[in-house]
């Protein structure tokens, strides 16, 4: 073997390990950053939150169903919106909207002190300890009025992140289903298309009048006790690319999740 040869045989097991470990290494944009995006900013509190709240509407049967019929429905309601059915829905749509640059900037802001300060309020607001915490807090802020500046402060951060815009556009996702439900299992009467629309402009209505207050109430709560300066500083993140991806790609992860969830439930009802 001449010279030269031995030379690229051993430069070729030389390089060996390296060209082995570079398979290994996992690309930029790995769905795995996506899962720590979704845990990190708590999106299954939101999704199941709403549908939790949907389903106790149902539960008061707001159509004037027979009793068993309105048990029916909400049988079937339980059935397409399971927490499992939900999260993987919302989960696959997260992954599917993936950006390399603005997940990699989303997880830089997220690893900071003060988000992480203000992600932990967020989760333990829907821990049993948090339920508990929300009564007293309540109670503080009646006793004691925030300021102007920090009502303006929490209404920002939450028209920035679009809560609002999502409570809202879900639950009349939803809303138009159960109207189509009811038509499906109503053998008395039924919703003509006209009397579906006003019946969800009305809806639609009182949630805006309720709403505000709502979430303004609910975003005091939840931070309470934060600093105004750490709140501005995480609000601040919204005003980039990255935030603005973040927000529309929370928002299209759980309407698909809903959509998702409202076509089972018609159709299980259509078919049973």
């Amino acid at each position: 073997m001449t010279l030269f040869y031995r030379a690229l045989l051993f430069l070729g097991f030389t390089l060996l390990p390296f060209s082995l470990s570079s398979q290994n290494i996992k690309p930029a944009n790995t769905p795995a950053k996506g899962d720590d995006i979704f845990e990190a900013i708590h999106l299954e509190r939101q999704l199941f939150e709403i549908s939790e709240e949907m389903q106790e509407l149902l539960s008061q049967n707001p159509f004037g169903l027979s009793q068993s019929l309105n048990k029916q429905m909400l049988e079937h309601y339980k059935k397409a919106f399971t927490k499992q059915f939900l999260l993987t829905d919302a989960h696959r749509t997260f992954q599917d909207q993936l950006n390399t640059q603005y997940s990699d900037s989303t997880l830089q802001w997220i690893n900071q002190e003060t988000s992480q300060r203000i992600l932990s309020a967020e989760e333990d607001y829907y821990t049993l300890q948090g339920i508990r915490k929300r009564v007293v807090r309540r109670y503080e802020l009646e006793k004691t009025p925030p300021s102007q500046e920090r009502i303006t402060l929490v209404n920002t951060l939450a028209k920035k992140m679009g809560v609002r815009e999502v409570k809202l556009k879900s639950k009349i996702i939803l809303m138009r289903t159960f109207l189509k439900a009811f038509n499906a299992l109503s053998k008395r009467r039924t919703f003509k298309q006209n009397q579906r629309e006003a019946i969800i402009a009305n809806y639609k209505n009182q949630l805006r009048t309720n709403m505000d207050k709502e979430v303004q109430t609910q975003f005091l709560v939840t931070y309470y006790g934060i600093k105004n300066e750490k709140l501005s500083t995480f609000s601040s993140f919204y005003n980039t690319d990255a935030g603005e991806w973040l927000r529309n790609t929370k928002s299209a992860a759980l309407y698909s999740a809903y959509q998702a969830a409202a076509d089972r439930f018609l159709e299980s009802i259509q078919n049973d």
